[in-house]
């Protein structure tokens, strides 16, 4: 399953660094909405030729008496080289309607076009990966489309050691847990309906 998701993303991929390791599993969680499993999201990194490539794909299915009220997926591929951003794409099918994001290096930054136009990032900026936890302390900005995050990072320690993350002013707001040892281990947050969407570990 973990390489069929990962062969889907190819299309984002240059020819040039389709070469690489076996994907290391980083997160695969089931998508519940308000307690029902509606989805999957599922994230790999692999080392290429051109640097270290990590991608996600966030596939929800809503039904309500056998037919389709809701359906969703965004796959996303980022290239690290030298711990700088080399490349950014996003791809978000939503209700049959497609829209893709692409962030490249352009002059002294980063240049995103997107859904919303184009707009210009600072060259340490990254997307929002709540993967990666390490990355709250540098720019970040909106892996859907483009646009630099401001709010303040919130952080609320848990008992055990653990952390719970959101960023202020975000919506919808979204919640990430961590364990002791920085593992993305929870997320929380609410649908475009309103209703309730959580994370276990699949």
């Amino acid at each position: 399953m973990i390489r069929r998701r990962a062969a889907l993303l190819l299309p984002l991929l240059p020819a040039a660094a389709a070469a690489q390791t076996v994907p290391r599993l980083l997160a695969h969680f089931l998508v519940l909405r308000e307690g029902s499993e509606v989805g999957r999201h599922v994230v790999t990194a692999a080392e290429t030729d051109l640097g270290s490539v990590v991608t996600s794909d966030l596939d929800i299915h809503v039904r309500l008496a056998g037919f389709t009220v809701f359906r969703s997926r965004v796959l996303t591929r980022e290239r690290l080289s030298g711990g700088a951003l080399a490349e950014f794409s996003a791809e978000v099918l939503r209700d049959g309607r497609t829209a893709r994001l692409s962030v490249l290096p352009g002059g002294a930054g980063l240049r995103a076009e997107g859904p919303e136009g184009a707009s210009d990032l600072p060259r340490d900026a990254l997307p929002l990966a709540w993967w990666f936890p390490e990355r709250f302390g540098r720019t970040l900005f909106e892996p859907e489309t483009g646009a630099r995050i401001t709010g303040r990072v919130l952080r609320t320690p848990q008992p055990g050691g653990g952390v719970r993350v959101s960023i202020e002013g975000r919506q919808p707001e979204a919640v990430a847990t961590y364990d002791a040892r920085n593992r993305w281990v929870g997320f929380a947050t609410r649908g475009s309906d309103g209703s309730a969407v959580t994370y276990r570990a699949a």
